[in-house]
Parts: C-alpha cells; sequence; structure tokens
C-alpha cells in the first residue's frame, strides 16, 4: 500500500477539523489570514450545514469573500484607491468581470 502524499494528509485533516468544528483559520505569511467556515446561523446558533461553505483571505483591515451565494470585497476607504472594473474572456469563451482596488 503506498503512503499518502503529504497534501492529501494535509488536506484530510483540514477536512476533518473543518467538519468537527465549523470553522478553520490559518494564518500565512505576510500576515494574510485565511478563514473557511461552514456554519450558517440555526436555531440555535451557528450550526454545520451540509450546503454552504465560506472562504474569506483577510490582510490589513482588507478582505475578499467567496461564499456558495456571492462575492465580496471590503477594503479601508482611502481617497487614494482606485477602484478599476474589466470586462475580458476567458479561455472557456465565458465573458467575465474583474474588480481591482489599487
Amino acid at each position: 500500500m503506498k503512503s499518502k502524499s503529504k497534501a492529501r494528509k494535509i488536506q484530510e485533516l483540514l477536512t476533518k477539523h473543518l467538519l468537527d468544528c465549523g470553522k478553520i483559520e490559518i494564518k500565512l505569511p505576510d500576515n494574510v489570514i485565511v478563514e473557511i467556515d461552514i456554519t450558517q446561523e440555526g436555531k440555535r446558533g451557528d450550526e454545520i450545514v451540509d450546503n454552504y461553505c465560506c472562504v474569506k483571505t483577510s490582510r490589513d483591515g482588507n478582505s475578499t469573500l467567496l461564499d456558495t451565494y456571492n462575492v465580496g470585497l471590503e477594503y479601508v476607504d482611502d481617497r487614494r484607491k482606485m477602484i478599476c472594473l474589466d470586462t475580458f474572456t476567458n479561455d472557456a469563451g465565458q465573458n467575465l468581470r474583474r474588480l481591482d482596488v489599487v
């Protein structure tokens, strides 16, 4: 029997923790924080659910959010920041929009 790769072992550990606890927070270099959450507000508070997942990345008051229902962006209000919106077609022929705050 072959031993599992490190990446697969890490994925299994993270998935097990997520299913047991409902949330994971990982601190990465450069003060980036990744949060994975599979809970929703229920009758008894936050409950682990099968049909929801949220991933949030944040650093220095700025964050991105991707969940089952939407994509979000929060950033520190600064008049010097520019908001750029672009429309393009990817390799699969899908029309996409991109929002950058610089």
